[in-house]
């Protein structure tokens, strides 16, 4: 065993990484929360439309604030610096705040999925496949959450083993390296479901090349969640090797800060179109403002948002009846509008137009897909058959 000399001891007494940690977690942590009050303020306050997915996001932001304040505490006791120079009381205090902060880092880490999967079915929700997927990404990641939970509070029994080492001795505590590991597998499983769910739809949508490019861009932030998930549950590998555990635990940590914070931003993202509008009227176009001409398929501007609803595919929706009120416009496409529609939830429009025109699309289910729609400027209706109208609910705007 080599002897250090008394100067590389006092430069080893020195080294810390507290400072990285610090540093990143109060950063992103603002960061997370700025973007999370920007999206309180367009869902509650510009298009007043909160939904379930905006909710949840506030309470997910909550527990990142505990994750964030559990860190500040374990770098105060001494997470960053090399085991051998702290005491056991600054030893039992870094345990203790990692155990609460474990826990923050499991339920925010769901409840920002759960929020973007229940985003996800606001905006695909009309098409039965991705309706379906939504719907087991959701128990998946619900189930996982809760057995990340209760398997982090009993990690060991009685709970206070994790950190009270005089206990250890008679305890029974799960290997926590393993725990760690598989629970850091399912979670980048957890997110590459969730990153792949919206492609397809996306990647479908006739809509203008730059506006898909940006709507790529916005849902591939969920990709580098992917990426950052792995760099993690390397540093978990990393840590598992090791025996100065309150040095290189703080990698982990700074990396767990990235990979929820910058969840919580990518799931803000889509929603803070109605802001961008607000100040860069002239850069940030609506989306509800779209339609597509029969003739060139080019999107033109009408100021009203098309929704469907009743849980039928762009696919079934191809036969539409002609315009009875002017017979000027023939063959009105409702895949088309429906993208388009699928478009503007996307940018967090949600489903409101900015002149208090009204337009609806709603399907009914019956021997064949039927598409009613009604226009308020001129007061009349069309339908592709004389069917049920119960289905047609035109969109109040501001409701």
């Amino acid at each position: 065993m080599q002897v250090l000399t008394e100067e590389q001891t006092r430069a080893l007494a020195a080294e810390t990484r507290g400072p990285i940690l610090l540093g990143l977690s109060i950063s992103f942590t603002v960061l997370s929360s700025i973007f999370v009050v920007l999206r309180v303020i367009a869902r509650f306050w510009i298009i007043k439309g909160a939904g379930w997915e905006d909710y949840t996001i506030v309470v997910a932001v909550a527990f990142n604030v505990g994750m964030a304040a559990c860190q500040i505490q374990e770098v105060r006791y001494g997470t960053g610096r090399h085991v051998q120079f702290l005491e056991t009381s600054q030893v039992v205090g870094i345990l203790k705040y990692l155990f609460w902060s474990i826990i923050s880092y499991c339920v925010t880490l769901s409840l920002v999925k759960t929020s973007i999967l229940l985003q996800y079915y606001r905006i695909f929700g009309g098409n039965d496949a991705t309706r379906y997927a939504i719907y087991v990404a959701l128990i998946i990641v619900i189930a996982f959450g809760t057995e990340c939970v209760i398997s982090d509070i009993w990690t060991c029994v009685p709970v206070q083993a994790f950190w009270e080492l005089s206990l250890r001795p008679t305890s029974k505590c799960v290997d926590q390296n393993k725990l760690f590991l598989a629970n850091a597998c399912i979670n980048i499983a957890t997110d590459l479901i969730i990153a792949t769910i919206p492609l397809p739809i996306v990647h479908k949508l006739r809509i203008p090349f730059r506006q898909k490019i940006a709507l790529m861009v916005i849902l591939g932030i969920g990709w580098f969640i992917c990426a950052v998930s792995m760099l993690r549950l390397n540093s978990i590998i990393g840590l598992a090797k090791q025996a100065d555990t309150t040095f290189y635990s703080g990698e982990t940590a700074y990396w767990s800060t990235i990979e929820v914070n910058v969840a919580i931003i990518c799931a803000c993202l889509p929603t803070l179109n109605p802001i961008c509008r607000l100040i860069f009227p002239r850069y940030f176009r609506s989306t509800q403002s779209a339609k597509y001409d029969s003739n060139s398929e080019r999107m033109l501007g009408n100021n009203a948002f098309v929704q469907l609803a009743g849980g039928a595919s762009a696919s079934k929706s191809r036969q539409v009846g002609k315009r009875s009120c002017n017979g000027d416009e023939d063959g009105l496409r409702a895949a088309e509008r429906y993208q388009a529609g699928v478009a503007a939830n996307l940018n967090g429009d949600d489903g409101r137009a900015e002149d208090g025109n009204e337009q609806a699309i709603r399907v009914e289910s019956s021997v064949q897909q039927t598409v009613y729609i009604e226009d308020d400027e001129s007061g009349q209706s069309y339908t592709s058959a004389s069917v049920s109208q119960r289905d047609l609910i035109p969109m109040v705007p501001g409701r």
